[in-house]
């Protein structure tokens, strides 16, 4: 029982420890999510215990995994942030997962964890519709009395965004601190930006955070031309 708890606690602070800083939680945004995921899959879950589920994988979207069945690492309930429901066989969801190191994998018995201190690294999909926690894109069925205090969107268009967003954005970083660069040429990009307002949502905010980290114009002494006489 001892070795158990030990893990349970260990899982925890995984889940903990990113994106939360002096006691504020910041939820990650699609662009964090679609671009610094280790891996992005469609899948079931047919297996749950204690501190890990595993999902069976029906599409990688984003990221190189071979396996047909995923042991990830549970999101545990905390002062901030509670799943949409309780963990289930059976539930269908995307899910953005970060590859746990060897050390973690031997301490967990697990292989990946979600990405994100929050929900927000699992999207529950019922029917043609996936989830989204954590922010609204202009469109959505916004459903605030549900189990989701979120939005629903349309499945085939939230994979078809996250497919191909890679192929026009690179996002590396971690909790806030985060280097977007653009990779397609602009023709590439509108086109991908036109296809519905969730892919243009993903362009408008990596645009933005892009822009954020431009360093204002330096200042300097006037070349001689340009002093008045």
């Amino acid at each position: 029982m001892r070795f158990e708890g030990t893990v349970v606690l260990l899982v925890v602070a995984l889940l903990r420890s990113a994106t939360v800083a002096h006691g504020k939680y910041y939820p990650p945004q699609f662009f964090e999510l679609a671009g610094s995921a280790d891996v992005i899959v469609r899948g079931v879950i047919v297996n749950v215990n204690e501190t890990s589920f595993t999902l069976r994988v029906s599409e990688v979207l984003a990221g190189r995994e071979d396996a047909t069945e995923l042991e990830v690492l549970r999101f545990v309930d905390w002062t901030c942030s509670h799943r949409w429901k309780p963990y289930a066989v059976g539930q269908e969801e995307v899910a953005f997962l970060q590859r746990l190191d060897d050390k973690e994998m031997r301490d967990t018995g697990a292989e990946f964890k979600l990405l994100s201190a929050g929900d927000e690294g699992e999207w529950e999909i019922v029917g043609s519709e996936v989830s989204a926690q954590g922010f609204r894109v202009p469109g959505g069925r916004i459903d605030d009395q549900g189990e989701h205090p979120g939005q629903w969107l349309p499945l085939g268009v939230v994979l078809d965004a996250i497919r191909d967003y890679r192929g026009c954005f690179s996002v590396h970083g971690h909790g806030r601190d985060w280097e977007v660069r653009k990779l397609c040429a602009p023709r590439e990009l509108e086109q991908y930006r036109r296809r519905s307002t969730i892919h243009e949502y993903l362009v408008q905010t990596s645009e933005e955070e892009i822009a954020a980290h431009v360093p204002p114009p330096t200042s300097g002494p006037l070349p001689p031309d340009r002093l008045r006489q």
